[in-house]
């Protein structure tokens, strides 16, 4: 049976390349299998690569079809109120606007930060 050297190695006294073939006795074959330094011949095809590419982007970044920018929740809310008041007039989605809303109803609740958001939702609603 013929073998391919799986890794360089040092065969008696002379170097085994990788990828070469490679004739040996049954024992000895036996024993470079088992170190997994050789291997049975397929023929002369090369091993398959693995891909290591990622895959292609549905789409892009605010692109059509692009999903709803996130909002950060606990971090914009957390600010004061007049920072959260200029980020809200940066939000352009009524639906991530509602969660704010629902969110800052749930937690401190400040009057000005309901209104500014209330404003949002329905100036991008209509």
């Amino acid at each position: 049976m013929s073998y391919v050297s799986l890794k360089g190695f040092l065969n008696g006294a002379s170097y085994q390349k990788r990828g070469r073939p490679i004739d040996v006795s049954g024992e000895r074959a036996r024993e470079l299998l088992r170190l997994g330094l050789i291997g049975a011949s397929a023929g002369k095809a090369a091993p398959t690569p693995e891909n290591k590419m990622n895959p292609a982007p549905e789409n892009k970044e605010g692109g059509p079809g692009a999903p709803a920018q996130s909002v950060d929740y606990a971090g914009l809310l957390g600010k004061n109120a007049p920072e959260v008041v200029d980020a809200v007039s940066a939000i352009a989605d009524p639906e991530a606007l509602r969660g704010l809303l629902a969110a800052e109803e749930a937690g401190k609740a400040r009057k000005s930060v309901i209104e500014a958001i209330q404003a949002g939702v329905a100036a991008r609603s209509a």
